[in-house]
């Protein structure tokens, strides 16, 4: 079966339709590039290989490393005592810095609470995590630098 995709002439995307399916009347057609991760911007498709800001927007969303490997991490940039690491790793505690965060940003007791249990029973760290973009802020880390811990772009020794 194949797809094709329309849009309005604003622009605006109609959506996909398979053989034998018929679009809204006045539709342009505007066929995807032959990848999978292409985006549709709202005015055209986007193709990750031309366009390096989508690409590294899905490298980011796509990045994460094991809950040990960013508590060595954190230990080394000095984010979180020796003590913090030990009890997070195997999800005992959390580390002060992250339960300042949650309780400056998360209004609610019982949603932070939920947003605590989140944070222990998490094994792996995502780079998009909230929690994660919080804690860059607190401790002024780049989206480079972070890009670099969790390898975005290159290799990462944890």
């Amino acid at each position: 079966m194949s797809t094709t995709h329309f849009r309005t002439a604003a622009g605006v995307y109609i959506g996909g339709f398979g053989d034998g399916a018929e679009p809204p009347a006045e539709s342009i057609e505007c066929p995807a590039p032959g990848r999978a991760d292409a985006h549709w911007t709202g005015s055209g498709w986007t193709d990750p290989v031309i366009d390096p800001t989508i690409a590294l927007a899905q490298a980011r969303a796509a990045a994460s490393m094991s809950r040990l490997d960013f508590a060595k991490l954190a230990l080394r940039e000095g984010w979180i005592t020796a003590a913090e690491a030990k009890a997070w790793v195997p999800g005992n505690a959390l580390p002060k810095i992250v339960t300042d965060i949650i309780a400056q940003h998360i209004e609610g007791a019982d949603k932070q609470d939920i947003a605590e249990i989140n944070a222990l029973g998490q094994l792996v760290v995502n780079r998009n995590d909230l929690l994660l973009r919080l804690l860059m802020m607190s401790k002024k880390v780049t989206d480079a630098q972070m890009d670099a811990y969790f390898g975005v772009g290159g290799q990462v020794k944890a």
